[in-house]
């Protein structure tokens, strides 16, 4: 165990020290908006239009029911998914159940039982599988938090990738053939960095934004009657206008977009992902996200995590 670790350690630090190979696109990157189902569809309309304008590529996080009654999604709530999942670019990934908060800086799912992750997780799959009569194979738990049964839950359901969060020390990547992907970066920073022409040449940036992001959704959270969702006065930290403006600009500079399935789906995906940390791992001395304040984050251990019948194997990616 120890001597394959060692050789995938080198091999890593060796591609870090002395570049990838060519077939990792210069400026990639990967666009994840999440808590569809809580937000005005009509939103994810106006994405869509500017996503095609750009030719860029957006995975959505969709909420499979909604409140604790579990709610379900209104017809045209309904429509509008099947309409996105059936846009070239755009990829349906499955945002938690219910986003239910548990308490304990745990989100919905790090710390349950496995049954009930279980449960969740599958009812909540299938849900929007029949709604936009495609595979769910991207999973993103909650407030970014999961644990070692979320694993073998997403691992025995055959999803291709989980996106989390990255942390300062050492992290599992590739678990049991599902790629962790974890978001790097927020919109405000990577408008700053493609602003200032400080985008580097041969990066991958994993982009996390909200709905609520954007100041031109503040009157429809302000009419919604949803106390179990509230949107703070103080989240809104760009418009769409300028959302188009960032997209249009990376485009120019020649940017390739993925979505997360994308990424998990291609043979290269360690070197995607491990040049994500490398090239994002200032990033991470930032302050995070409003929607990642009060994130308690789940991090395995290195060497090895006896994940049911998973043998999750660590790569050393240290953080400054």
């Amino acid at each position: 165990m120890y001597g394959k670790l060692f050789t995938l350690t080198l091999i890593t630090s060796l591609l870090i020290c002395f570049g990838f190979p060519k077939y990792i696109q210069a400026q990639s990157i990967v666009l994840r908006c999440d808590d569809y189902g809580y937000d005005d569809p009509d939103f994810y309309l106006k994405l869509r239009d500017l996503m095609e304008d750009s030719g860029a590529k957006l995975t959505v996080g969709a909420v499979p029911v909604l409140g604790e009654e579990l709610r379900s999604y209104s017809a045209y709530q309904d429509s509008v998914l099947l309409m996105l999942a059936e846009t070239d670019g755009f990829e349906i990934a499955q945002h938690g159940f219910s986003h239910k908060n548990w308490g304990g800086g745990t989100g919905e799912f790090a710390g349950r039982s496995f049954d009930g992750q279980s449960r969740d997780i599958s009812i909540g799959r299938q849900v929007l599988e029949d709604k936009i009569n495609k595979p769910i194979e991207t999973f993103i738990p909650p407030w970014n938090a999961f644990d070692e049964a979320t694993l073998q839950v997403i691992y025995e359901n055959d999803f291709r990738a989980i996106s989390g969060a990255t942390s300062k020390g050492d992290y599992s990547r590739d678990i049991g053939g599902i790629s962790f992907i974890p978001f790097t970066i927020d919109l405000p920073r990577l408008r700053s960095l493609a602003d200032g022409k400080k985008l580097k040449k041969d990066a991958v940036y994993i982009v996390l934004f909200h709905a609520y992001d954007f100041a031109d959704n503040a009157k429809f959270y302000q009419e919604r009657d949803n106390d179990s969702y509230e949107i703070s006065n103080d989240v809104y930290q760009t418009n769409l206008a300028e959302f188009s403006d960032l997209l249009s600009l990376l485009s120019e500079e020649g940017v390739d977009f993925y979505t997360l399935s994308e990424i998990a789906e291609s043979e290269h995906r360690d070197l995607f992902l491990a040049k994500s940390i490398r090239d994002n791992r200032m990033n991470l001395l930032l302050s995070p996200p409003p929607c990642c304040k009060y994130l308690t984050q789940v991090i395995f251990p290195i060497n090895q995590i006896g994940c049911g019948s998973i043998a999750v194997s660590s790569y050393l990616c240290s953080f400054i």
